[in-house]
């Protein structure tokens, strides 16, 4: 799995792609860079957005690390509750010093299930499914699939469907290696670069209002624990 820049954009690809494309990672290849440009765009916008909430943060932080048994409840009143808790997730699924081993069995249902779902909303507007599958987030593709629907996130849902529809059995691999393997079988095929782009540029439209769906769900959980031993009696 040896990976080079992209000649264009400098996004790490795969050497054998940059064989069959002149150097150039998918999205440069098919035209399609715009559209994750706008993407981005639209991150940086959110970013600025969040940054706003910090002081609002302050007395939060203090209770957690005081190592208080935090709950959704806790964050209801802060400017983007969901992401305060994706915050408060990933402080708890990564050990202090260590950014590369992911302990999500740490959270709890409930709080898995928005960690997962940030991230992935997040994965996509990024660099589109495709870079979900390459990555370690793909792991997770089914359990992202069955939380979109639980939260009511139609459109997303229904795009997520669509693209693990290349896979054997609509069933990626939970092992990245193994879902590498798949993955080079169909990647190159230009229908699928086809439906990538496609499926890319509907979800950027945001039908579903995704952060919304995820912002109602902390609100209607409000008893949910942050960590999976805390709700433990």
């Amino acid at each position: 799995m040896n990976k080079i820049p992209c000649i264009q954009c400098g996004v790490m690809i795969l050497a054998s792609t940059a064989e069959k494309t002149g150097g150039l990672c998918t999205p440069c290849k098919t035209g399609t860079r715009e559209s994750l440009e706008e993407s981005r765009q639209w991150n940086k916008n959110r970013r600025d957005q969040l940054a706003k909430a910090e002081s609002e943060r302050e007395p939060i932080e203090v209770l957690r690390k005081s190592g208080h048994k935090m709950q959704f409840h806790h964050y209801h009143g802060l400017e983007d509750p969901a992401y305060e808790i994706f915050r408060a997730a990933l402080d708890t699924v990564y050990d202090k010093g260590n950014g590369k081993n992911e302990h999500i069995e740490r959270l709890s249902k409930e709080c898995r299930l928005v960690y997962l779902l940030w991230c992935f909303d997040g994965e996509i507007h990024n660099g589109g499914f495709d870079q979900l599958f390459t990555n370690s987030l793909g792991n997770h593709c089914l359990e992202i699939l069955q939380d979109l629907d639980v939260i009511g996130a139609k459109k997303s849902y229904d795009l997520l469907r669509i693209a693990l529809s290349w896979f054997p059995n609509s069933s990626p691999s939970t092992n990245r290696r193994e879902r590498w393997t798949q993955y080079e079988l169909f990647s190159e095929q230009q229908k699928y670069q086809t439906d990538m782009d496609r499926l890319d540029k509907e979800f950027y439209k945001d039908e579903d209002k995704l952060a919304n769906l995820i912002c109602d769900y902390v609100m209607h959980h409000g008893s949910a624990f942050i960590v999976e031993s805390d709700g433990q009696l």
